[in-house]
């Protein structure tokens, strides 16, 4: 597992964008934890990125096509226990939202 930390100022974000972006597109992302610091004109976005060890970027089946509306079957990108898991959450979610009344 790595780590990596990017600064994103709040003024002008579009080089660390950029950079954050390009890293998220060629990397299994594990986890993204971002917190806003408020410091005047100094104020950023501070965000950490845990990427997985091992085998690089997401199966092609998981990346977007530009323009395709293409589902991804997660039974077959993912482990059986991460399916599982998957599945649970993907109930959960659905569940809280037909308690909310949204989609």
């Amino acid at each position: 597992m790595t780590l990596r930390f990017f600064a994103i100022p709040a003024c002008d974000p579009v080089a660390v964008e950029a950079e954050l972006n390009q890293l998220l597109a060629a990397s299994r992302v594990l986890t993204i934890d971002r917190h806003f610091v408020a410091c005047g004109e100094s104020s950023f976005w501070a965000v950490c990125v845990r990427i997985a060890s091992g085998p690089g970027p997401l199966p092609q089946a998981l990346k977007a096509d530009q323009g395709s509306a293409r589902r991804v079957d997660y039974r077959e990108v993912l482990s059986e226990a991460d399916f599982a898991v998957f599945a649970r959450l993907r109930e959960l979610r659905k569940s809280i939202a037909e308690a909310e009344g949204v989609p």
